[in-house]
């Protein structure tokens, strides 16, 4: 039963908590499944005693005791991650990769007989409203494919896909998206309050507004052309402030983040594991 597999997540920075937080919140498994170990056993304990859960002194004996192993380590560190886990038996045991850029072959030879497969969520997994896609290396058994659509639905939207390249797109987009949108609403409010708004009020005004500005698009299939059509009248307020936008380079800005994403995440490819 997927209530009482194990996880063990090593590595538990931002993305790691994020997802532990969010698949305990969804209920799909109760803390005592669950056990962490982390670069330092200083934000390990820390971990260990905010969500009641196992704390390992070492990713070898975790490996050992776990049979689905969450791998949300920063890529620099697989290399040292693998040498610690040269010695473990990996036959049979699952592992979900967050690691931006590193690829499945380069994840199999640093676990060798594993089952591996890599996947982009993001923070918003704490509140279980991420967006997950996920590949898999090679066809994984039936239960452990049902255990992987389970486990990315419990912390958002689940997609699968069947090349690693949409992974490695995606990371710019949706792994760096609260990143974009935390930038953006900083911009927002500043700017309410800068014409006289009280930031509180600024603040209120902008969540709510993106919120439902969302449903709205989501609503339409996705058309934001026909949102920002039907709110943008000739010579209106909204137009004379798009205007300003693009003056700007709004857009233009915007894509070359996305590509300079893609260019950090291929550059993250080339981590090179040795056993």
């Amino acid at each position: 039963m997927i209530s009482h597999t194990k996880i063990g997540f090593i590595g538990i920075g931002a993305m790691g908590e994020s997802i532990l937080a969010g698949v305990l919140k969804s209920g799909l498994v109760s803390n005592e499944h669950i056990a962490v170990v982390g670069k330092g056993d200083k934000r390990a304990q820390k971990i260990s005693e905010l969500y009641s859960v196992q704390k390992y002194s070492s990713s070898l004996e975790l490996v050992k005791d776990y049979d689905v192993i969450c791998l949300s380590i920063k890529p620099k560190d697989l290399h040292n991650v693998s040498k610690d886990l040269k010695s473990a038996d990996f036959k049979g045991k699952l592992i979900i990769s967050t690691l931006a850029g590193v690829n499945c072959q380069t994840l199999c030879d640093a676990f060798p007989k594993s089952h591996v497969v890599r996947s982009i969520p993001n923070i918003a997994s704490e509140i279980c409203k991420s967006v997950t896609l996920w590949t898999q290396h090679e066809s994984l058994p039936k239960n452990l494919t049902e255990f992987c659509y389970a486990f990315f639905s419990s912390v958002g939207q689940s997609i699968e896909v069947d090349s690693e390249t949409y992974i490695d797109l995606a990371s710019p987009i949706s792994g760096a998206a609260p990143a974009f949108t935390g930038l953006f609403i900083e911009a927002m409010v500043d700017a309410g309050v800068f014409i006289g708004l009280p930031r509180d009020l600024s603040t209120q005004l902008v969540l709510q507004s993106l919120i439902g500005s969302c449903e709205l698009i989501n609503n339409c299939n996705g058309n934001a052309q026909l949102i920002r059509q039907r709110v943008t009248s000739p010579g209106g307020l909204t137009a004379v402030c798009i205007a300003k936008l693009e003056s700007a380079g709004f857009r233009t800005a915007l894509m070359d983040a996305i590509v300079a994403g893609k260019e950090k995440t291929e550059k993250l490819s080339h981590v090179q594991v040795t056993n």
